[in-house]
């Protein structure tokens, strides 16, 4: 064990970055950039569309405002991208336009800071019977890996539940 005292230049910059922290998120979610700007920002790829596939894939083009005052991409960011590529493949494997989150888990494994591929795997939702007839779940697990475009690096990925809603009639 070795222990890490800070002195100097390196106390002063500790000191300025926790300053930076403290001061106002530069996340605005009424911003062009904010929340709205990140599902606007996403860009889907079309050959996705078709109802058999059991995976979706998008690109995100990340700005300053999507970012923690250091510069990295922000972790919440990371789970709303998850959310929003997931939904699609969730209400598909559910058979339904009325789906809800149920839980995410995200792991981060390294920053990003320019653009994030998108990939989003479908795990479970849909079974077939020996009949061959395709039943539906009421619930599917979907994981999203964000990777770096010019690597394939991880980074982060999430596991997603999502639940078919129900109405109190049936």
């Amino acid at each position: 064990f070795q222990e890490f005292v800070m002195t100097g230049w390196r106390a002063n910059f500790f000191l300025r970055l926790v300053e930076r922290l403290d001061r106002k998120p530069t996340f605005d979610p009424n911003t062009p950039n904010g929340l709205k700007g990140i599902v606007s920002q996403l860009q889907y790829d079309d050959d996705d569309d078709d109802d058999e596939v059991s995976t979706k894939h998008a690109r995100f083009d990340i700005t300053h405002e999507h970012c923690i005052p250091v510069g990295i991409f922000h972790g919440g960011c990371h789970g709303i991208l998850m959310e929003q590529v997931s939904r699609p493949l969730a209400k598909r494997a559910l058979n339904s336009d009325m789906v809800h989150l149920v839980s995410i888990g995200v792991t981060y494994c390294s920053g990003a800071k320019k653009s994030v591929d998108i990939v989003a795997e479908l795990l479970d939702g849909t079974t077939t019977n020996s009949d061959n007839n395709t039943t539906t779940n009421e619930e599917t697990t979907i994981r999203v890996e964000l990777r770096r475009p010019e690597s394939g690096q991880v980074v982060s990925e999430g596991i997603l539940v999502w639940k078919k809603m129900t109405t109190s009639a049936e």
